[in-house]
Parts: structure tokens; C-alpha cells; sequence
């Protein structure tokens, strides 16, 4: 009796060792210290951790952010490159950068007080944007080779020489002086340019030039309505 249940034991034992060695075997590939003579032999084709041969077995402790060359962000920052958890938090590989705030939160923010332009909030993060509008869109027209606009030209998206009024004639007759374009009507002004008289208009109250100065009235300009 005594003998076989030492046998029994003594090869149950042996059983037992046989398993740690598969144990240790698999262990390799697993997380168990591998054995070492050289650094070298510790390579473990992660570019962020440090590989070294200490006592016999391979180490493979993960760097710190500042040895991998990276920055670690703080609050209120992103990292616009690639990120790596390392020894001390995760890495950015790259310098971190402020995250954009938005600049504004509706198109009335974005009002610039031209009429030119449609001024909007858009894009992430929201900004303003003034974008030049068409002479149609605003309800004018443009005026041709040759014409001025009693109120002055509007820069439009599609023309120079957009007219909130109307246009009139931009060159007529010859001339050598300016006294040569004197037109007798208080509304214009003429003006000897290149050999011919250009007229433009005196802002001053008047029906007739098709144009409405800002300190006339209906009863002082049949232009006003």
C-alpha cells in the first residue's frame, strides 16, 4: 500500500512538472521574462519602449513622453498628430495645439453694415464670413461702358459698377477745359477727362438725376419717395 500510493504520488508529481514546463514554455510568448545575454536580443519592434538585457532577462519598460520626442496635452488643448499611451499618460507625437473656439454664434454677430454683403456664422469652429453679393441680388443693375451711377457704384460680386439708382451718360462731347462741360444744371458737375466731358452728380436736392441724397426730402427732390 505504501509503495503504490508513493509511486502514484511520485508519478502524479511528475505529471504536476510536466505541466509547469508547458507553463513556462507558453509563458515566453505571454508576458513571462524572457531570457537574455545582450540587449539586442530584447528587441520587441515597439519604437516606444526602452529595450534592455538587466540581470539575465529582457526588459521592456515604455518610455516617458519627453524621451518619445512628444508632449503630454493639457486641458483645453488637442493633439492633431498621432497619440500613444506611454509611461506617463498619452503621448501627443507632435506639439499639442490650442482647440479653436468659435468666433461667433449667429449671422446677426457677423453684421459688418455694408449691403454689399451677406455676412453669416458658418464652419467649425464658427467664424464670420462677408461674401461679396451680386448687383441683381440687391436689387440694383449695373451700369455699361460709358455710364456713372447717380448714387455712386456699389462693388458687387459680379460687377464694379453696380448702380443703386440710375445710370446716365459717362462721356459726352468733346472737350479741351473743364468749361467746355459746364452742363447749367446744379445736379451735375462736369469735368474735361481724356477729350470728353464726364458728369457726376453734386449731391445736392433736385429732382431729375434719378438719385435721392440722404439729407433730401420728397418736398425738396421729386427723386425721394
Amino acid at each position: 500500500m505504501y509503495s503504490g500510493d508513493g509511486d502514484g504520488g511520485i508519478e502524479g508529481g511528475e505529471g504536476g512538472g510536466g505541466g509547469g514546463e508547458g507553463g513556462a514554455d507558453a509563458g515566453q510568448g505571454s508576458g513571462v521574462r524572457k531570457p537574455c545575454t545582450a540587449s539586442s536580443q530584447c528587441n520587441d519592434r515597439n519604437p516606444y519602449t526602452e529595450d534592455a538585457c538587466i540581470s539575465g532577462y529582457c526588459s521592456n519598460a515604455p518610455m516617458t513622453c519627453s524621451q518619445a520626442g512628444g508632449e503630454i496635452c493639457s486641458q483645453g488643448d488637442a493633439c492633431p498628430y498621432e497619440a500613444v499611451a506611454l509611461a506617463d499618460g498619452m503621448c501627443c507625437l507632435g506639439r499639442c495645439q490650442p482647440i479653436a473656439q468659435d468666433q461667433c454664434s449667429s449671422d446677426a454677430e457677423c453684421d459688418d453694415g455694408k449691403e454689399n454683403t451677406m455676412d453669416t456664422c458658418t464652419g467649425t469652429p464658427k467664424s464670420c464670413t462677408h461674401r461679396l453679393k451680386a448687383c441683381g441680388e440687391m436689387g440694383y443693375a449695373a451700369c455699361g461702358s460709358g455710364q456713372e451711377c447717380a448714387a455712386g457704384f456699389v462693388q458687387a460680386a459680379d460687377s464694379a459698377y453696380c448702380c443703386p439708382s440710375s445710370c446716365y451718360s459717362l462721356y459726352e462731347s468733346g472737350c479741351s477745359t473743364d468749361a467746355d462741360c459746364a452742363s447749367g444744371n446744379l445736379l451735375f458737375v462736369g469735368a474735361c477727362v481724356s477729350g470728353y466731358c464726364r458728369y457726376t452728380s453734386t449731391g445736392l436736392c433736385g429732382s431729375g438725376d434719378d438719385y435721392c441724397p440722404e439729407q433730401c426730402t420728397p418736398e425738396n427732390d421729386g427723386d425721394c419717395t
